[in-house]
């Protein structure tokens, strides 16, 4: 099941139309319809922050969807990205690797 599938699903069966989902989600109809039935070019995919949106309003995860859209929200980016994720991540990399003695 495509990422537009799973969420022309979940608004049916929240009995959602359209233009009410894409009212809530803060985006036009015609683009959501797009979403839905798989008519985006790769470059239109929406926005991280734009899936997170639609699937808190549709009550579904939006985890397999990010990642067959290849997108990241803001707030994942800044939490990454930060002075602090940075540090720890440089302290990591700088730290020895523990081996088992053969």
């Amino acid at each position: 099941m495509t990422a537009g599938e799973r969420i022309r699903l979940a608004r049916q069966v929240l009995k959602l139309g359209q233009r009410e989902t894409a009212k809530l989600v803060g985006i036009n109809f015609t683009y959501l319809s797009k979403i839905e039935n798989g008519r985006l070019e790769p470059t239109e995919n929406p926005s991280g922050d734009t899936v997170l949106a639609l699937c808190r309003v549709l009550e579904i995860d939006p985890v397999p969807i990010l990642v067959e859209w290849r997108r990241v929200p803001t707030i994942i980016k800044e939490s990454l990205f930060s002075e602090e994720a940075m540090r720890r991540a440089l302290e990591f990399a700088r730290s020895p690797v523990e081996r088992d003695p053969a």
